[in-house]
């Protein structure tokens, strides 16, 4: 059997913002490459940071992360591969756009 390097995590998208955490959500990889998927690899960097770090791997059937004690008003950029059986990582997706740590607005409720 021939092992492949997964496909990306799809429809990586935020869920949620506030002053210290970010939740992330994302859809399974088209493939797996042909090895069950072990991990999502949650990285993340913020304005300061020249490279992405991992912050943290979460099991198959979760697709969601919250990134927790971050800085308020800060920007951060997210990012999550797949990893499988084989260990082989996937390229990366990634959100179109950095978020930034805010409190949440209660105007309207």
């Amino acid at each position: 059997m021939f092992i492949e390097v997964p496909s990306a995590p799809e429809s990586l998208d935020v869920v949620d913002v506030n002053k210290t955490d970010v939740t992330l959500k994302w859809q399974a990889p088209a493939s797996d490459g042909g090895a069950d998927l072990t991990d999502y690899v949650v990285e993340m960097k913020s304005s300061s940071d020249k490279q992405f770090a991992a912050v943290a791997e979460v099991q198959p059937n979760t697709p969601f992360y919250t990134a927790k004690d971050l800085k308020e008003g800060q920007e951060y950029e997210f990012r999550v591969r797949a990893k499988n059986a084989a260990g082989t990582i996937s390229e990366a997706a990634e959100l179109d756009t950095p978020v930034t740590t805010q409190a949440k607005s209660t105007q309207g409720m």
